[in-house]
């Protein structure tokens, strides 16, 4: 299962303004003087960050609303597919680990090929 959060973050680009001394601004003054647009984060299963951007906050906060709603209903990561050769190996593990009972309790986040 991918990470339980979603965050929205301000993703600013071009140079860091400066004063007229040709100081850099402090960050705390950022949003008002440097272009950024709005970043959805999130993880997904595999340990790996997404990333989506999008000019506006209300949109980048419909797409959180959706993707978190994904994720709390398990459709966020689409399963990995395996071979029978892998489903066979990953019995074999499972078999010998487990009771007759308890083995078919465990979850095995795999897809089975069409075709």
């Amino acid at each position: 299962m991918a990470t339980e959060k979603v965050g929205i973050y301000r993703k600013y680009h071009g140079v860091v303004p400066v004063n007229e001394l040709g100081t850099p601004l402090p960050r705390s003054e950022w949003p008002r003087v440097r272009a950024f647009r709005w970043a959805v984060r999130w993880f997904g299963s595999d340990g790996k960050r997404f990333s989506k951007s999008f000019e506006s906050r209300a949109r980048a906060e419909r797409y959180a609303e959706t993707t978190q709603a994904e994720i709390r209903v398990g459709k966020d990561d689409r399963p990995r597919s395996a071979t029978l050769t892998d489903l066979a190996r990953i019995y074999l593990e499972l078999r010998g680990k487990f009771g007759s009972e308890s083995a078919t309790d465990v979850p095995v986040g795999l897809a089975i090929p069409k075709g």
